[in-house]
């Protein structure tokens, strides 16, 4: 956890380095080895401002994206962080693929300022291997349970939720 948070603290300092340099917003937090994906361990990362979104990595689409942040802001109190994204918002399921684990932060709502600002970070979900003694699936024949006929080593490949956010995330997001 102490390297990512010096990675977050590096990637920030660059930011406010780029911040300072250019009045380009969405420059300075996408562009360059340092970025807005470089503050936290993702898969894909973007800002929403208004409905303009940029992306870095592996995201769902814009309309996709805007959606849930109109989600978060209105149900979360703009603030959201889960490994497992369809469990808090269902219309996840479209794009579990590319996002599974989430962790969003509106940081602008839109009344004070013009524009609801957001910055979002996705992971994908895990594969997970499960060795069993047999295959589980044929413990049943015709009459019911019984005994495998064979206790060969099967693997079962399965989808699970993407890593969790770390303290550390959380407080770079």
């Amino acid at each position: 956890e102490l390297a990512e948070m010096q990675r977050a603290h590096l990637a920030r300092e660059a930011i406010i380095q780029t911040l300072q340099e250019t009045d380009d917003f969405e420059q300075a937090f996408t562009r360059g080895p340092q970025n807005i994906g470089g503050l936290i361990d993702c898969t894909g990362a973007c800002i929403v401002r208004g409905d303009n979104v940029l992306k870095l990595g592996s995201t769902p689409s814009d309309t996709q994206i805007i959606e849930l942040v109109t989600y978060a802001a209105a149900n979360c109190s703009g603030d959201l962080c889960t490994p497992s994204l369809c469990e808090v918002y269902p219309a996840a399921t479209a794009f579990s693929d590319v996002a599974s684990g989430c962790l969003l932060k509106v940081c602008s709502d839109g009344l004070v300022l013009k524009e609801r600002i957001a910055f979002v970070w996705f992971r994908q979900s895990l594969e997970k291997s499960i060795d069993w003694g047999g295959n589980p699936d044929s413990a049943y024949g015709p009459n019911g349970l019984q005994p495998r006929c064979s206790f060969k080593r099967f693997t079962a490949r399965a989808t699970v939720t993407a890593l969790p956010w770390s303290r550390a995330a959380q407080q770079a997001a």
